[in-house]
């Protein structure tokens, strides 16, 4: 599809795509800064991705400063934690009882054709219907077969 098809309109509480004359809208929880928004569009692969930094961000409090040495201890202590982390395996596990399958076959209750399996090709043979009262046959027509 070609770029100039695509139309991005960058609201402050919502985005509107339009591709091809059809729109895509999403309305935004928070207000974003739409002057500052961009939006890309990637040569590759076609994905576009649209930028849109909110208009007022949250402030968060400055990390205490800490020194060298906790700086050391921390990452030893990181370190020990992911080789353990990397040696443990952990699986999943499913209970047996979730396994079911659906019996097709007791949908109908008073059914009395029974249902081939999933999957198989169980076909009827062919059968030729008769010719109606009013048919001509025309013999510039070839055959079907």
């Amino acid at each position: 599809m070609d770029t100039s098809l695509i139309d991005a309109d960058v609201q402050t509480n919502y985005v509107r795509v339009t591709l091809k004359g059809k729109f895509f809208q999403l309305c935004l929880d928070e207000e974003v800064n739409a002057d500052s928004s961009t939006a890309k569009r990637s040569q590759i692969t076609g994905n576009l991705l649209i930028t849109m930094p909110k208009a007022k961000p949250m402030l968060t409090a400055p990390k205490p400063k800490t020194t060298v040495q906790e700086k050391n201890k921390e990452n030893k202590e990181n370190n020990k934690m992911d080789k353990q982390s990397r040696t443990k395996e952990e699986k999943l596990e499913v209970d047996a009882s979730v396994h079911k399958t659906v019996d097709i076959a007791g949908i109908m209750e008073n059914s009395k054709r029974t249902v081939p399996p999933l999957g198989s090709n169980v076909r009827r043979p062919a059968v030729e219907r008769p010719n109606s009262a009013d048919f001509v046959d025309d013999a510039d027509v070839p055959p079907l077969m």
